[in-house]
């Protein structure tokens, strides 16, 4: 299975008024998800969904999120706008906003910086950098590009396992 189109969350997420992009919402909740938090898609809810229900759209977004990151042949991909629909500025800007949305996921889960294994608290540090990367539309950023999402893409699998142990031992993992 793989996550619902982005243009399906972004319909979804408009008919709520939710104040986050598809990208961003799919950001906290890897974020939340990744730190083993107790109650992730009520917080999830809360935060990115402005307290609306998880339900069609979304609850597969929350499922199969939540599926691909204990995935043990690594099929996690970040919901962003389609290569062939979305320019590269429209892609990076999208980018931006999931690294934000994961770094506030992060943030909401209640562990601090201090707390993080050492791998995940410098991926987060990258992330956040990331967050505030901006596309110049040259051929050669598409490769950038894409380099950048794998890598993303493999350190929320990192934090994930090396977050996900220390909130199965607190018997919290979600």
């Amino acid at each position: 299975m793989t996550l619902p189109q982005w243009d399906e969350i972004q319909d979804q997420l408009g008919e709520i008024d939710a104040p986050n992009s598809p990208s961003e919402a799919h950001g906290m909740l890897c974020g939340l998800l990744c730190m083993g938090v107790a109650g992730a898609r009520r917080t999830w809810s809360e935060r990115a969904l402005d307290g609306a229900a998880v339900e069609g759209a979304l609850d597969v977004l929350y499922g199969e999120t939540l599926r691909q990151l204990d995935d043990a042949v690594f099929e996690f991909e970040l919901l962003l706008p389609d290569d062939e629909h979305a320019d590269l500025d429209t892609r990076t800007a999208a980018l931006a906003g999931w690294c934000t949305g994961f770094a506030f996921g992060i943030g909401a889960s209640g562990r601090g910086e201090g707390e993080l294994p050492a791998d995940s608290s410098e991926f987060l540090h990258d992330v956040v950098r990331i967050a505030q990367a901006e596309a110049a539309d040259e051929e050669d950023d598409e490769a950038a590009y894409a380099e950048v999402v794998e890598y993303v893409r493999m350190g929320v699998l990192l934090t994930r396992t090396e977050c996900a142990a220390s909130a199965r031992d607190e018997g919290q993992l979600q």
